[in-house]
């Protein structure tokens, strides 16, 4: 029977040890073996939102602008014409920023969307509701996406 001796023990060791607490620390074995688009990468910002997008299921159009402004961001949204915007805000939903756009006109008596920015998929996801109707869940894809 082999009786380890502590120098032997220290000596078997310590060198994996020392050597795997180096290389976390250099960020080795940190690193994914693949680049990350930057897109995914990162969470969702306001500046996202900036753009032309369009609803997938219909002609329903959205324009999101001045994403930075102290005032709050402005949306124009078209049905394929104009349909008056009552509000436009940024609100937090799950921890993560998202607009929510409120729409007072004919045939839309304060109905609103509320839409998050994905960037693994450079969509606009979230739901409508139209007072007294269900919760539609709804996605929109950027104006130059959707012509595709």
């Amino acid at each position: 029977m082999r009786i380890w001796s502590v120098d032997v023990i220290l000596r078997t060791f310590t060198f994996p040890v020392v050597f795997l607490f180096a290389a976390s620390l250099s960020g080795e074995m940190l690193e994914p073996p693949y680049d990350i688009p930057s897109a995914i990468a990162r969470p969702a910002e306001v500046s996202d939102f900036e753009g032309e997008w369009r609803r997938m299921d219909r002609q329903y159009e959205l324009e999101i602008s001045d994403v930075n402004s102290e005032e709050g961001p402005t949306a124009v949204y078209r049905n394929p014409d104009p349909v008056k915007v009552e509000s436009a805000e940024w609100i937090e939903d799950d921890g993560v920023p998202a607009i929510r756009v409120t729409l007072r006109d004919e045939g839309y008596p304060g109905s609103f969307y509320v839409l998050r920015f994905l960037p693994e998929r450079q969509v606009l996801l979230g739901t409508y509701q139209r007072p007294g109707a269900e919760v539609s869940n709804v996605y929109f894809l950027r104006e130059e996406d959707a012509e595709n």
